[in-house]
């Protein structure tokens, strides 16, 4: 028909299209084949920057090829001026490459390198380029750190970029970077001298203000929230040494955090020859142990350890001829005032939104911090509420209330005014790990697990290396090849469980010294034969079945 366009089928657009990418993909390989032997060749010269530049320009991420630019500069021996006019040619080709990929790699190392070698380089305009392109993507990461680094060249001054911060932030809450950014501005400008709190406290109230801001105007972004969890969630340990006993046969040293055998004991300002020894077996550990070859006279009335050049002073047992080193508890320099008014503000806003996680997470942080004993209920309630409402992190829920259920037990066990409490009970508390806790179960010897979900958590139980009787009947118990050695272990309940395995029942017995051993309840296959075999080999061992 006369006067209508003709519409192309879709198969010859396809072929057009196939055409131009064999075009474009010819004109690539040309272009590649002639840098390798130029390069090869070591022509640095024009042509080569002019065949690089167009490759480029399409493909910006071939590193080698900005590599390559790099090299002509170092080849070529240019005058001052043309070094420079060459490395403004290389500004502007930065800019045209991050219009077709503002995320590359390759394009910002670049231009922090061009930016490095001219001697008074425009560093406001490189600011203004941060700010065009963190306009057209806030989370650009790329650009945030090729700020920073210009930042710092222009000796712009934190409050200036913690300002900075503030109008991105208020622009778009939404804005993870510029929180991130906003936390290491915070901790430079108000840095925290006390252990629970990330910057000082007149400013740390500030924040929580701002922060409850942005997430009551948009409580379903987790920028704001995130920011929200690490107002709350800093916490640097005053003391590494958490306890350690000292008898005349051996000491046992725990601390809050794993730390190397850099450890030396003193008694009467005299140091003693250890050989410490790592329950894991390797370098870092939580529990370190140490036996003497000689039992330790009782004239001593001093003893202290050294661990990283701190001193920890013992003191001598009321109940036992022991020395017992405790860390002391420290007290929150939270503004309790303000986490009651945010977890009030936050309770109000769960009730109009229902179906927000992010609210009762935060909910359950500031319980923490205001006293997690007082409000052990309202947490194991909350993070039960967010295991329905959240099903896809239903575990990530489970060990964070085994966290608290620990938490709350361990605070009733330890008596201060009891030296050591050597009996524990934590049965049927549907704990699914101990992974922040292992440490603080040392010194139990008589420990109570059953009827809670360490299936395959065993090895978790390392640290009881005091343990003489361990329960751990219905614990969803599979199989026995995790399990620790336990030096002092002599009776071991797994009533109830699925192990299947004999000959990793027999794993067990042949590295403990036990004395008795309940397999009640575990579907093992020929278990008669187990149980004879046991007998024949290991007499002195009372087995349940």
């Amino acid at each position: 028909m006369h006067g209508r366009v003709k519409v192309r089928t879709t198969e010859e657009q396809e072929k057009i299209k196939q055409l131009e990418r064999q075009k474009k993909l010819s004109e690539f390989k040309r272009g590649m084949q002639l840098v390798v032997q130029k390069r090869k060749n070591q022509e640095w010269n024009d042509e080569l920057l002019l065949v690089t530049e167009k490759i480029l320009v399409r493909n910006p991420d071939i590193y080698t090829l900005w590599n390559v630019r790099r090299e002509i500069f170092f080849y070529n021996n240019w005058t001052n001026e043309e070094h420079l006019q060459k490395f403004e040619q290389e500004l502007t080709l930065t800019e045209l490459c991050l219009r077709e990929n503002p995320k590359s790699y390759c394009i910002w190392h670049h231009r922090t390198w061009v930016n490095e070698q001219i001697s008074d380089p425009n560093w406001r305009k490189e600011l203004e380029l941060c700010n065009k392109c963190l306009n057209l993507d806030e989370r650009n990461f790329h650009c945030w750190d090729y700020r920073r680094f210009i930042v710092n060249k222009a000796k712009i001054s934190d409050l200036e970029e913690l300002e900075f911060t503030t109008t991105k932030i208020l622009n778009n809450f939404s804005n993870y970077s510029s929180w991130y950014y906003r936390s290491k501005l915070l901790q430079k400008l108000y840095p925290s001298n006390v252990h629970d709190l990330p910057i000082k406290s007149e400013k740390h109230d500030e924040e929580l203000d701002l922060v409850m801001n942005a997430t009551f105007t948009d409580p379903n972004d987790s920028s704001a929230w995130f920011y929200h969890r690490w107002l709350l969630d800093f916490t640097k340990p005053q003391y590494t040494l958490w306890q350690a006993v000292l008898t005349k046969n051996k000491i046992i040293a725990v601390s809050h955090k794993q730390v190397s055998s850099n450890l030396y004991l003193y008694l009467n300002n005299e140091k003693i020859n250890c050989k410490w020894k790592s329950a894991t077996g390797r370098n870092y550990s939580f529990v370190w142990t140490a036996r003497f070859k000689k039992t330790l006279a009782d004239n001593s009335n001093q003893a202290f350890l050294k661990l990283d050049e701190t001193i920890y002073n013992m003191k001598k047992s009321n109940s036992e001829d022991t020395w017992i080193y405790k860390s002391q508890m420290i007290g929150t320099n939270y503004n309790i005032s303000k986490l009651k008014e945010q977890l009030e503000n936050y309770r109000q806003l769960s009730i109009m939104e229902p179906k927000n996680k992010w609210s009762k997470l935060t909910s359950y942080y500031l319980m923490l911090r205001i006293d997690p004993i007082e409000y052990h209920a309202d947490i194991i309630k909350i993070l039960e509420n967010l295991m329905e409402l959240d099903p896809l992190r239903i575990n990530y829920y489970k060990d964070i209330r085994s966290k608290c259920i620990l938490d709350y037990s361990l605070h009733f066990a330890i008596d201060e005014n009891i030296d050591i409490n050597y009996s524990i009970d934590l049965s049927t508390s549907e704990i699914t790990t101990l992974s922040s806790h292992v440490q603080y179960l040392t010194f139990y010897r008589d420990v109570n697990l059953a009827n809670n979900y360490l299936g395959s958590k065993l090895y978790q139980l390392y640290t009881l290396q005091e343990c003489e009787t361990l329960d751990l009947s219905n614990n969803t118990i599979t199989s026995l090849r995790a399990f620790p050695t336990l030096n002092c272990l002599k009776i071991l309940l797994l009533t109830g469980n699925q192990i299947t395995n004999s000959e990793e029942v027999i794993g067990v017995i042949e590295r403990h010294n036990l004395s008795k051993l309940d397999l009640r309840s575990n579907p093992i296959p020929e278990l008669a034969s187990l149980v004879n075999k046991i007998k024949d080999n290991y007499p002195d061992i009372k087995v349940v079945v």
